[in-house]
């Protein structure tokens, strides 16, 4: 059975669906923020800290960085600037749990590069220009469980591009170009339990988009021009699915 339709809900959430909520900082957290700065990155202000916040500010690393900051669990850097970005800088942040990168200018930035954080749990790319998710991009980061790649102008996702990220429970790919994605693509999700798609310019999903991913609950579609849904093909390869949306958001 194929449903053409342009709104359709699996089923009602189950109770015990999955629910993505960041735990709230312990009291002992310490964080620091820097705000419409100008100048060489302030070492101080990242050493002995649990989280920094980088928000409208213009870093220059003149020449690099030689200190590492072991303790830092969260480094979020959003609406800046970042020039003469060197070559290793993010092998300083050898515990980072989570990296947040919203609508910066980074000059230099590759995605392979941040393999070096290998600790990293939550990388959060929102409004970062990326085109082309290539072959083993981030491969080495094995403990990932939440990937953002929300508003990055992807129009290609290369076969073997979540290589390595077989733990990864969450998967965001809303306010993309794509026109379809390969489930080959998607194979070594297999703990994936949350597939967001909304605002792409998808027109068919099926079995062609998904593989075999038995944790695979929620799949959100919404936003798409999307005319045709295996649903019988998707109740296959993913036997847990609880819902699927698609049509307008509200």
């Amino acid at each position: 059975m194929k449903l053409f339709a342009l709104c359709f809900l699996l089923s009602i959430y189950s109770a015990n669906s999955a629910v993505f909520q960041e735990k709230p900082p312990a009291a002992h957290y310490s964080i620091n923020l820097i705000s419409d700065f100008k100048g060489s990155l302030p070492i101080d202000k990242l050493q002995d800290v649990d989280r920094v916040d980088i928000v409208k500010s213009h870093i220059s690393f003149g020449d690099g960085i030689k200190e590492s900051f072991p303790q830092l669990k969260e480094l979020i850097i959003k609406e800046s600037h970042l020039e003469n970005v060197p070559d290793g800088l993010l092998s300083a942040f050898p515990n980072l749990k989570k990296l947040k990168l919203e609508d910066n200018n980074i000059e230099n930035f590759k995605l392979e590069d941040l393999n070096a954080i290998e600790s990293l749990e939550i990388l959060d790319l929102n409004k970062q220009k990326l085109k082309t998710l290539k072959k083993d991009s981030l491969s080495k980061l094995k403990s990932l469980k939440h990937l953002v790649l929300d508003s990055a102008e992807i129009t290609d996702i290369d076969n073997g591009a979540f290589e390595g990220l077989q733990n990864l429970e969450k998967l965001n790919l809303n306010k993309n170009k794509l026109k379809t994605i390969s489930k080959e693509s998607l194979a070594p999700l297999k703990k994936l339990k949350i597939l967001e798609l909304r605002y792409n310019k998808l027109e068919k999903f099926g079995i062609d988009n998904v593989p075999e991913l038995p944790e695979l609950e929620n799949i959100y579609l919404e936003m798409n021009p999307i005319s045709e849904v295996d649903v019988e093909g998707l109740r296959k390869v993913a036997p847990k699915l609880t819902g699927i949306q698609i049509g307008v958001i509200d």
